[in-house]
């Protein structure tokens, strides 16, 4: 390889190795955004991510989620856990009160799901967990709460088991609340998920449940993964920490949540306004 040739391949692989740093860093990040930081143009930012994407070596190990043109990619288990760690807590607070006892509680996979199932077990409920997360049935083992694996095909990067098995389970399931995490939360698309396999779960979860909550930290607002797992008349709360304010307020989300008590407590549960009574 020529010298010329060298140096430039260099100051590619630097670019790229700064450009999966602060995806890292900031959990997501826009690709106008990373060109702007990078000093160089949206189309070098788009290349060097599909690049990324074929190459796999510190895609794989980072899984930093990019938000391209507003959507989402995914990323894995391991590197979403400390991104708003207080948040995610103080939402499982909420969410678990809002569980009855004696619930049959569905929980698909995600950190706050997690934490979620971590909850459940510090106040020794007394439900039955439904779940198709590995690790949640694991942080549940010994426990005392009596859980149901959903069974499939298991996904490593997110410990979770989907496909035709998961779906036929959940199909023959009957919940009274389905606690379910989302990669993004936009007012006009719902909930989504960055895979297929776990969008189409996530729905089946809501379809088995007489009750649907929805938990998702601030940072998942007002963006867009590439699957719609939930429409908003498919989820009766939404459960995020008072770091999604702005993003609420600012987007004009009153038209589709009413917040559920006027409590300064860092995670606050709002109920979902369905098209039904919007049109009354």
């Amino acid at each position: 390889m020529r010298s010329g040739e060298v140096r430039r391949q260099r100051r590619v692989d630097h670019r790229r190795e700064q450009l999966v740093r602060l995806v890292q860093a900031e959990g997501t990040a826009g690709v106008a955004d990373l060109a702007a930081r990078l000093g160089c143009s949206v189309v070098t930012v788009r290349r060097d991510l599909a690049a990324l994407a074929r190459d796999g070596s510190d895609w794989k190990r980072y899984h930093g989620a990019v938000a391209v043109r507003g959507l989402i990619i995914e990323r894995g288990f391991q590197d979403k856990m400390g991104i708003a760690e207080a948040e995610k807590l103080a939402i499982a607070e909420v969410a678990v009160r809002l569980i009855p006892d004696g619930a049959v509680v569905g929980l698909n996979g995600g950190t706050t799901a997690a934490r979620v199932a971590e909850r459940l077990v510090a106040e020794s409920r007394a439900v039955t967990v439904v779940t198709n997360a590995v690790n949640v049935a694991l942080q549940l083992t010994n426990s005392g709460i009596p859980v149901v694996v959903v069974g499939g095909s298991l996904r490593p990067l997110n410990y979770e088991t989907t496909g035709p098995m998961a779906l036929r389970t959940l199909q023959a399931m009957a919940l009274d609340v389905a606690v379910i995490g989302a990669d993004a939360v936009d007012k006009e698309f719902a909930c989504s998920a960055a895979a297929d396999a776990e969008a189409e779960v996530g729905w089946q979860f809501s379809q088995a449940a007489e009750n649907v909550i929805v938990v998702a930290d601030h940072l998942k607002f007002n963006r867009r993964a590439t699957y719609r797992m939930l429409a908003w008349e498919d989820v009766d709360i939404l459960v995020t920490g008072r770091e999604a304010e702005p993003a609420i307020a600012g987007a004009d989300w009153r038209e589709v949540l009413a917040p559920m008590d006027a409590s300064e407590a860092p995670a606050v549960a709002w109920r979902v306004v369905h098209d039904r009574e919007r049109r009354s």
